[in-house]
């Protein structure tokens, strides 16, 4: 059997199929995460967070997170960087842990300024994170 004829097999057997469409929706998770984030003001959020940061248990980690999301966001829209989208993914991985924000924050996000579009924030960072 030749090279051709193994690759023309491996394309026609399931586990290709199952592979691209991995890609697809890993591909369709980033590009939802990167919508998302870009789109978001934090602004009212972190003063929200810092005016009380009594009333949150971890409101540091919150702040940090919520900060880190502002920053990526800020960068991402000044870049023409043809690779901005992986840099922006790599950032957000790097810098957030989304199992322990998300932790933190299902509790009390409906009590913080978009606090439900920041936890399914992290819950698509968290599927990517699973998926890549």
């Amino acid at each position: 059997m030749g090279m051709f004829d193994k690759v023309k097999k491996m394309a026609e057997g399931a586990s290709l199929n199952t592979a691209l469409d991995k890609i697809k929706s890993v591909g369709e998770v980033k590009s939802a995460i990167i919508g998302k984030v870009v789109s978001v003001d934090y602004e009212p959020v972190i003063v929200h967070l810092q005016e009380n940061s009594r009333s949150y248990p971890r409101t540091e980690l919150l702040l940090a997170t919520v900060e880190t999301l502002q920053q990526a966001s800020l960068v991402y829209k000044a870049s023409e960087s043809p690779g901005r989208d992986g840099e922006f993914m790599l950032f957000l991985l790097s810098s957030i842990e989304p199992e322990k924000v998300i932790d933190e924050l299902e509790p009390v996000a409906a009590f913080i300024p978009m606090g439900s579009l920041i936890l399914m924030i992290l819950r698509l960072l968290l599927k990517y994170k699973r998926s890549a």
